[in-house]
């Protein structure tokens, strides 16, 4: 779990996954403390304030130019965009109402998906799925179920691969058989 937490990319990509299909669209908050006005608008005490969490993710003045397209990478970096992206995520709230099973739900999605991905490789059963999206009780979610295969990996020759990897690394051969010189055998 550790070493899950340093994986920038891996918590970029369920950003990223959130946003593309922020699976609660509308998160509602109440003006607890007192009136306040946002560009001439008053927002009284004691008001319930939608927020349109699907709408705001493609929004190209808080997640870049391309909102549209899946890009882990614009949450990673110290660019302004990046910033801006990492501030205007807001899926599980912020600040003083930031959702207490926050850092529990990345966690559990981090463990999952490396426990997945490092074991199998999925697809879904049919490319078309998971087809027409639905709202219920406040959460995206397909309208009907559909099936993931799981094809087990052969973890031996994934190591076997991974050594030599290594071997061609630390001899110089990648560099060779990248270049079309050697063939790839140890």
């Amino acid at each position: 779990m550790e070493d899950l937490r340093k994986c920038e990319y891996l918590d970029a990509f369920i950003k990223e996954s959130m946003r593309m299909r922020a699976t609660v669209p509308v998160n509602q908050r109440v003006n607890l403390d007192h009136d306040v006005t946002i560009r001439g608008i008053v927002i009284p005490k004691g008001v319930n304030v939608n927020i349109p969490m699907g709408v705001i993710a493609k929004d190209s003045r808080w997640f870049g130019a391309d909102p549209e397209k899946i890009r882990p990478e614009r949450f990673l970096g110290d660019s302004q965009e990046a910033k801006r992206a990492r501030e205007s995520w807001a899926f599980f709230g912020g600040h003083s109402r930031l959702c207490v099973g926050f850092i529990f739900a990345m966690a559990e999605m981090k463990a999952m998906l490396h426990a997945f991905l490092t074991s199998a490789s999925i697809e879904l059963e049919d490319p078309n799925e998971p087809g027409e999206i639905m709202l219920e009780a406040g959460v995206n979610q397909p309208k009907k179920h559909f099936k993931f295969i799981f094809h087990q990996r052969n973890l031996q020759k994934i190591r076997e691969e991974e050594n030599l990897r290594w071997w061609m690394e630390q001899t110089g051969a990648l560099a060779q058989y990248s270049a079309g010189k050697v063939a790839p055998t140890a």
